[in-house]
């Protein structure tokens, strides 16, 4: 093995270790945001420019969990069509906060982060087309969930940024 490729096999190493931290350091972040206090911490992150997608995904699975379910909740293949179109609709509203999202560094294009949301809508989506719990508003809870992730990404983010600026300004600091 050449040294090039030990050096390149290297550094795919140590970006899937940084991977990894991030997204343990954006579980803490949420862990520690159960808390009332926390949620105010995680609400202070709220962007408007890019967060009104996550009102209108919220909307829809209001829409559908309070009304649409009390209407058509009772026939079986009506409610999990209506289940199955709104989970499509939320999905293609998480996709599209992705992409307004001011700063790419928060929601970096890793695998991990969309199969982790788009695990949660799809476990939402497979509970409420069964029948006994569509009458739950498991597709609203799924949403708000999936908003605090998105939440905590930013926090951590942003803890990060200030984290690196401090180092820098030290380093330049040890230079002068």
């Amino acid at each position: 093995m050449s040294e090039h490729d030990h050096r390149r096999r290297l550094a795919e190493a140590r970006k899937k270790y940084q991977d990894t931290k991030k997204i343990a350091a954006e579980a803490k972040t949420l862990v520690k945001s159960a808390t009332p206090w926390g949620v105010f911490s995680l609400l202070s992150q709220f962007n408007l420019f890019a967060d009104w997608v996550y009102a209108a995904a919220l909307a829809a699975a209001i829409f559908k969990d309070f009304f649409l379910d009390l209407i058509f909740g009772f026939i079986p293949a009506v409610g999990a069509v209506i289940t199955w179109l709104v989970s499509i609709f939320i999905f293609f509203m998480m996709i599209l906060s992705n992409t307004l999202e001011k700063d790419r560094t928060v929601f970096q294009r890793t695998l991990i982060r969309y199969i982790t949301r788009f695990l949660i809508l799809i476990l939402v989506t497979i509970c409420e087309s069964i029948p006994a719990i569509e009458v739950l508003p498991l597709e609203t809870i799924g949403v708000i969930a999936i908003y605090l992730f998105t939440l905590a990404a930013r926090k951590n983010a942003e803890e990060v940024k200030k984290k690196a600026r401090t180092a820098q300004a030290s380093m330049e600091e040890e230079y002068v």
